[in-house]
């Protein structure tokens, strides 16, 4: 064969191979509508069976109920701040009648209440015997005549902050049933008493078949984070990010940049997502945000799908700007096509739940 007709086929080849890098709109769809439909399965395993009865029977014997829709407000929405103190107080609150210290601002110790509580079903009472130096409680799962659940709170550390206010820095509990895991929590922080703010941290959080770990770091006003979610040992979500702020007090955010993995739980396909964005306080309008803010959207075989951008709309009244997925072939769909579809799965799984407390 010549170098001529080597040098054809090489650069056949190549077409070949920069074509293929991308999908068609009607791929790309079909892969985003699985990657919705994965994430409502991923909440579904939090509602399997055996979690959902531990975590009902719990919340039912130290609580009147919870109005769960209420809590899909933003400003209810856990910052990462506020997370190792969340996990605290929603230990201790979730048990009024055990727990009566004052949330927050007040020293909490486990030698307080070390020891064991029992539940008894008969006449509706705790009892408690000091036989341990962790937290024990003891209580029935959901429509259990048995207490067939523990609640083990073992570790417990705080500091106070310049403003009198205590923050935890290491907290463990594990939650069984009939001797099994089913859930846990584990977290270790670093706190700035100059900021209040966590600048080292490693979160764990079993629910059920889930299990949640975020780490991060925030050194010379840049944050790094890693979070994972995995469904056993299988990986389902892997988003790793890097953020830079004006300050130690995280008063503005100026840049940042990070990758997006879903691996979807049915099937081997998935998503990968990456993003960058700078200059975030010069965006005024739709323009400014496809100058400033890249989204794009890839197969886990690193096939490109598309990017997320913003046109704007106007009507009668007003104009705004709305995202858009725009396609590799041109062609665009809303974003809220498919956080509509995710929206109703959550709604369902929420209305579920509420009709068992």
């Amino acid at each position: 064969m010549n170098k001529i007709k080597i040098l054809t086929l090489a650069f056949l080849s190549l077409i070949i191979t920069f074509s293929s890098c991308k999908v068609s709109s009607e791929k790309g769809k079909e892969e985003l509508d699985d990657a919705t439909a994965s994430i409502a399965l991923q909440i579904e395993l939090v509602n399997d069976t055996e979690f959902r009865n531990a975590a009902l029977g719990i919340l039912n014997l130290g609580t009147d109920g919870i109005d769960l829709k209420k809590g899909l407000n933003s400003d209810n929405i856990i910052k990462i701040r506020e997370m190792s103190l969340s996990i605290r107080n929603l230990l201790i609150g979730t048990y009024p009648k055990i727990f009566n210290k004052k949330l927050g601002s007040e020293e909490f110790s486990l030698s307080e209440y070390q020891g064991t509580y029992t539940w008894n079903s008969s006449t509706e009472e705790w009892s408690h015997e000091n036989n341990s130096s962790s937290i024990i409680i003891l209580f029935p799962s959901n429509n259990s005549t048995t207490n067939d659940c523990k609640l083990e709170w073992t570790k417990y550390e705080e500091i106070k902050t310049n403003d009198g206010n205590y923050f935890p820095t290491v907290i463990y509990a594990i939650l069984t049933q009939n001797d099994k895991e089913i859930a846990l929590v584990d977290v270790n922080m670093e706190f700035d008493l100059s900021t209040e703010l966590p600048i080292d941290g490693d979160v764990k959080i079993k629910l059920g078949k889930l299990a949640f770990d975020v780490d991060w770091t925030f050194i010379d006003n840049i944050l790094k984070a890693n979070v994972s979610l995995k469904n056993g040992m299988s990986k389902i979500n892997d988003i790793s990010t890097e953020l830079v702020f004006n300050n130690k007090e995280m008063d503005e955010l100026i840049s940042g940049n990070g990758t997006v993995k879903m691996h979807n739980v049915e099937n081997s396909g998935g998503l990968k997502i990456t993003f960058s964005f700078d200059n975030l306080n010069t965006i005024e309008d739709c323009n400014d945000f496809n100058d400033e803010i890249e989204i794009k959207i890839y197969t886990l075989a690193n096939r490109y799908i598309g990017e997320v951008i913003q046109q704007e709309i106007t009507d009668e009244y007003f104009s705004y700007c709305e995202s858009y997925i725009l396609f590799s072939d041109g062609t665009t769909e809303p974003v809220e096509t498919y956080f509509n579809q995710l929206e109703k799965e959550i709604e369902i799984i929420l209305e579920d739940l509420e009709n068992d407390m």
